[in-house]
């Protein structure tokens, strides 16, 4: 298959493989690794599944042929409900060997082991969620194996008669907490120096999106090792203004809602804030995007009955006196790559909720019959971060973010 620049394709699994059993999965290889950079030979896929009217919308993973690499993660149970977690352990390579055969799990304090199956092209690894049992910090599951790629999580949860599904792409983290205490560690010259200069290395900026849209934004650090609980809450206006600072103990497992977190104080109508800024200052230092760069963000446009698509948007920093407003500009591809744009600024610690249909009123026209292409979103000067939205009419609501090069 030959794709021109701004093409997009469509895959059905159901009519690749009608008649499947078991987990499935996708590879897609690209025989132009400059398209990579020369990174890796893999194309970015998007996904979007659905179980029972609920939908979640994944990209495809950085799988790199890496024979002596290993790969380990973690997700914390509190993140979830009842029901059953899956983790898909892909078995891409034909260098599958023995050392990575062998694969380590953990279910909170249980540790057990299985192998992976040569013959198969995926295998998988389901553990059972709370199923009433009260959720508590440090209440891990996830799984550590020889030779590296990257799984998946699903989430199958049934609420009310209502299926519930949700799933991403894993993040790596250690297996230490196994055998290790949490690490402990003053707080160094450097560390002291970022945050005497208004600098933060970790900012999640989250939206307080109004009553009307129906939506509501929340997080989860529940999955780090050491367990994250003292955080700073930093609350701005809707026009950007940075109105209250103070501390927050995290005092709970599990999700939380900006609802909850602007309900930490009292100094501040609720109506007056736009976003929650959170940060904990690490007693390390992980390399940042936050404080240049520019922005080149895709995502995947449909136009399905009962569907919308849109871009959250939010312009942060990990400098507390960012005060660039970025311009950018949406461009919104067909299947064939015909190209419409549109031209939008955004304050800085503001965020924007774009519905492409508001953006592009002849939206579902420019897709035409595919129903299906790509959005780009592009600044020069300035380092947005982007989350695809999708609702159904189902009221199933699925995020993802964006990615880039």
């Amino acid at each position: 298959m030959l794709l021109q620049p701004g093409e997009t394709v469509e895959v059905k699994l159901e009519e690749l493989l009608p008649e499947r059993s078991g987990p499935a999965a996708l590879s897609v290889y690209t025989c132009a690794p400059v398209l990579t950079r020369g990174r890796h030979f893999r194309w970015r896929f998007c996904a979007d599944a659905e179980w029972g009217g609920s939908i979640t919308t994944l990209h495809g993973v950085h799988d790199i042929p890496h024979a002596t690499g290993s790969t380990e993660f973690i997700q914390s149970r509190s993140s979830f409900g009842n029901g059953r977690i899956v983790f898909t352990l892909p078995n891409h390579y034909d260098d599958l060997t023995d050392r990575g055969l062998a694969v380590e799990c953990v279910d909170g304090p249980r540790v057990f082991t299985m192998t992976r199956d040569r013959s198969s092209r995926i295998d998988q690894v389901e553990i059972p969620l709370h199923n009433g049992k009260e959720p508590i910090f440090g209440d891990y599951i996830g799984c550590r194996f020889g030779q590296y790629t990257t799984p998946y999580w699903f989430s199958f949860e049934e609420r009310a008669g209502h299926k519930h599904l949700s799933a991403n792409h894993i993040q790596g983290q250690s297996f230490e907490f196994l055998t290790k205490g949490a690490p402990s560690i003053p707080l160094g010259d450097l560390e002291r120096a970022l945050r005497d200069h208004d600098i933060v290395t970790w900012p999640y900026c989250v939206p307080v999106l109004p009553v009307e849209s129906g939506l509501e934004v929340g997080l989860s650090l529940d999955s780090s090792w050491p367990v994250l609980r003292e955080f700073m809450l930093r609350f701005y206006s809707r026009d950007g203004r940075m109105l209250l600072g103070q501390p927050w103990t995290k005092s709970r497992p599990g999700l939380v809602y900006a609802d909850e977190l602007v309900g930490t104080q009292t100094a501040v109508p609720t109506s007056e804030i736009g976003i929650v800024m959170v940060d904990q200052m690490p007693h390390w230092i992980h390399p940042s995007n936050h404080l240049v760069g520019g922005t080149n963000l895709y995502g995947r446009a449909v136009a399905r009955d009962g569907w919308r698509v849109g871009a959250l948007l939010v312009n942060g920093s990990g400098n507390l006196h960012h005060d660039v407003e970025i311009e950018y500009v949406v461009k919104l591809f067909d299947a064939a790559g015909r190209l419409c744009e549109a031209k939008r600024s955004i304050r800085p610690f503001t965020y924007q909720l774009v519905w492409l249909d508001e953006l592009f009123p002849d939206f579902r026209r420019h897709l035409g019959e595919a129903g299906y292409g790509a959005i780009v979103i592009r600044a020069r000067d300035g380092d947005l971060n982007g989350q695809l939205v999708t609702v159904n009419n189902h009221q199933s609501v699925s995020l993802q973010h964006m990615w880039g090069y």
